[in-house]
């Protein structure tokens, strides 16, 4: 493991790649499902919620439209010039959300990882104006320290992962995402059940991968830097940190919606 690797972008700046939108007067972003299962896990209710940027001077009237496992919702939305506003779909209003005998995602280890898929369409007098989609699972992870100290997480209270055992992402899991299947592939070979991304984010092929393959995700934990030593935080680790705090970029907070992260460190 090389745990002093050279810079993705050898201080150069950008080394992802960057991707342009287009959408009409009102773009759709950040399109998320919250999921809250009953005590039995028979039932399974949905909050969809989708962010409205309107980008244009003047206010707009349109409709908000949902899909999500053949269900179709909608609601009308007014949005001022140059608002933005996060918009939800809750069983409270809408009582489809509610599911009976939801398919639920499980760890490859002890079972499956059903996933479903929700799509969110805006549009201003009969035409569409941006449309985005979202992949989800249905499950609940808690945690608990164990006698010994060691933090123990179990998937719907009735399965447990130890995430002992890990790997960071530079050495295992270079950015190539040709690779990426062989790769995953060994981790189940090896019977490992976490992959604990060394404080960098992998692209979002990674996670969805380990969605569909059920494999579980700790991303946001770096080690052996300054970051780890808050109490020796000065001047503008502080103002970073609390920057980062109040409003995490766009990479870290879509990755901490993922199904198949168990815990998210920032």
């Amino acid at each position: 493991m090389d745990w002093n690797p050279t810079p993705p972008d050898k201080d150069m700046g950008i080394w992802k790649e960057v991707f342009l939108r287009s959408s009409g007067d009102v773009a759709v972003r950040n399109p998320f499902v919250a999921t809250k299962l009953d005590a039995e896990y028979k039932t399974a209710e949905l909050t969809i919620s989708g962010e409205l940027r309107n980008a244009s001077n003047d206010p707009v009237k349109g409709v908000l439209q949902a899909e999500v496992d053949g269900i179709e919702l909608q609601q009308p939305v007014e949005l001022k010039a140059g608002e933005t506003q996060i918009v939800k779909f809750a069983p409270e209003q809408f009582a489809k959300l509610k599911l009976e005998h939801p398919r639920l995602w499980w760890p490859y280890q002890v079972g499956t990882p059903h996933l479903y898929s929700a799509k969110l369409s805006f549009e201003i007098g009969g035409q569409l104006s941006d449309t985005a989609s979202v992949t989800f699972g249905i499950r609940e992870v808690t945690s608990e320290l164990t006698d010994k100290g060691h933090r123990l997480f179990k998937v719907k209270r009735e399965k447990s992962i130890d995430p002992r055992r890990g790997l960071g992402a530079g050495s295992l899991f270079p950015m190539v995402i040709g690779k990426a299947g062989r790769r995953f592939a060994y981790v189940r070979d090896m019977n490992m059940n976490t992959i604990r991304l060394e404080g960098r984010l992998d692209r979002d092929e990674f996670f969805d991968k380990t969605d569909r393959l059920g494999i579980l995700v700790m991303p946001g934990w770096t080690c052996c830097d300054a970051w780890e030593r808050w109490k020796n935080w000065k001047g503008d680790q502080n103002r970073v940190a609390a920057r980062f705090s109040a409003r995490p970029n766009h990479a870290a907070a879509d990755s901490s919606q993922r199904i198949c992260v168990a815990e998210w460190q920032r």
